[in-house]
């Protein structure tokens, strides 16, 4: 039965504590090793954030969309997802009439770091429960989402996503070998090496299986498989030593690694951990920041992956907003910075006083617009300066900005100039626009949008998706279409939210 995010990735981290419990306890003691070291430090990956239930804010004020809505009918096919057709609001045909390449080519057009209402939605599609396109089966298709997902950096919503796929997909070599470098990447290895040892044939990756082998402390296997790879040269000769000190802490050099001969992989970065050479992850795959959000880490490079993967949906903002305030700054400048104005914000909010709440909201979205984080200070605190009336005229700015750029911002769009609140309420037909993007946002909020036909109703969220993005960059003729198709398809909210934002700026 479909679960919650959340409680999946629980399952999966509570499975992968159990059998490596088991394969513990099955196995003689051998002595102690960089491999023994690796396992006592865990990734800590963030709690699940409430926005992944992906349930669209309710409109309750503002005109009700005239475009004529014409949703694809259920066929009631299976499809994995962590969101049922009842939690996304899309049905299990949400790809059909589409093929993987459609697909990919769609996502790939998507910038990383799109506007927030965006993200959100890449994300509801990824993770929605839907039958595979055509001539695409159920593990290829998995396959790409956790592609997707991965790349976005967003590797503990991959996790959960495999996981609520179950053992039958995990059979899959495919799956199985995305799911590898996952479960490399969160410290949940012992589970992925587990399946590995128990069917050998789920991975032609003679590295892994080395690996694995060491994993389950069956050293002599181990040993035989690496030193018959090096002899058929089957293993690259960085991957070579890499597994050579590994198996035999006594060999590594810290100060002299092997040289990297070619692209870092999930396995390579946490053997040159193992063997302590870690590898600086600020210019690796975005998937990699995972490995720096470990505990035992330093708090800097905690909040520099947070920051990274915040921009494309991939870490909760609320856990972001903790993890501003878990220590305190040790010098000034960059990340430094914003957590310092983030704890005086966080500090001037419990005081319940205007006066210092203004200057420290001022302060800190500053700091947050110069790194490009502003949407996700509007998601952090926009309910709670909401409260507030400030004698001051900027700050009161700052708060409006924000709660219109946050699910609240009916609540301030009475105040707002005429055409935000026109979009805010869904009807602009009384407005007099006065940009190009301003035209084409209110033409897509008029009776007369027109939606393209749902050829694929997921091709053409994607496509609008896609369009409005694009939009960013100074073409704003889909615009309108764009957002008629949201609204004929039910996202109303997430269509006034993007025009918001990018009428805004943000």
């Amino acid at each position: 039965m479909t679960k919650a995010g959340a409680l999946c990735l629980a399952t999966l981290i509570g499975t992968a504590g159990a059998l490596s419990a088991q394969t513990s306890a099955e196995t003689e003691d051998a002595p102690l090793s960089a491999i023994d070291w690796m396992s006592s430090v865990p990734i800590a990956l963030p709690d699940a954030d409430p926005a992944l239930a992906f349930e669209e804010p309710v409109v309750t004020t503002g005109a009700v969309p005239t475009v004529e809505a014409a949703p694809l009918s259920d066929g009631g096919g299976t499809g994995v997802g962590i969101l049922s057709p009842a939690i996304s609001g899309f049905p299990s045909t949400l790809w059909q009439g589409a093929t993987a390449t459609d697909i990919s080519e769609r996502l790939d057009a998507l910038p990383a770091e799109a506007i927030a209402p965006i993200r959100e939605l890449r994300q509801r599609l990824l993770l929605s429960a839907a039958a595979p396109p055509r001539g695409t089966s159920e593990a290829e298709f998995l396959v790409t989402r956790l592609n997707e997902l991965r790349a976005l950096g967003a590797v503990p919503m991959a996790l959960s996503l495999v996981e609520e796929a179950g053992a039958g997909s995990l059979r899959d070599p495919g799956v199985f070998a995305v799911y590898a470098d996952i479960a490399l990447l969160t410290g949940t290895e012992d589970a992925a090496c587990a399946r590995l040892r128990g069917e050998a044939a789920l991975s032609n990756d003679l590295a892994l299986k080395v690996f694995c082998l060491a994993r389950g402390r069956d050293w002599n296997a181990a040993a035989l498989a690496l030193n018959t790879g090096e002899i058929l040269g089957d293993l690259s000769l960085e991957m070579g030593e890499l597994l050579a000190q590994f198996l035999e802490p006594e060999l590594a050099d810290p100060d002299n690694p092997p040289l990297p001969t070619g692209p870092v992989t999930p396995l390579t970065a946490r053997l040159r951990e193992a063997i302590g050479a870690p590898l600086a992850t600020a210019e690796l795959p975005r998937a990699f920041a995972a490995l720096d959000l470990r505990p035992d880490l330093g708090w800097k490079a905690q909040l520099d992956a947070a920051e990274r993967l915040v921009r494309t949906g991939s870490y909760p903002v609320g856990t972001l907003r903790l993890l501003y305030n878990a220590g305190v700054p040790a010098a000034s400048g960059g990340v430094w910075d914003r957590a310092q104005a983030m704890q005086a914000l966080d500090a001037s909010l419990t005081s319940g006083e205007p006066v210092v709440v203004a200057d420290a909201l001022t302060r800190a979205h500053g700091e947050m617009v110069d790194a490009g984080l502003e949407a996700e200070l509007a998601a952090m605190v926009a309910e709670e300066v909401e409260q507030f009336d400030f004698a001051d005229e900027a700050a009161t700015g700052i708060r409006d900005r924000l709660v219109l750029l946050s699910a609240s911002y009916e609540s301030v769009a009475a105040t707002a100039s005429p055409m935000l609140q026109a979009v805010a309420f869904g009807d602009t037909s009384s407005v007099a626009p006065e940009t190009p993007l301003e035209l084409a946002v209110a033409a897509g909020f008029s009776p007369s949008a027109q939606a393209s036909a749902p050829v694929s109703l997921g091709l053409e969220v994607l496509d609008a998706m896609v369009t409005l993005e694009r939009a960013r960059g100074g073409d704003a003729s889909g615009v309108p279409a764009a957002l008629a198709t949201l609204r004929s398809v039910g996202l109303e909210s997430t269509a006034r939210r993007a025009a918001l934002h990018l009428l805004l700026g943000a």
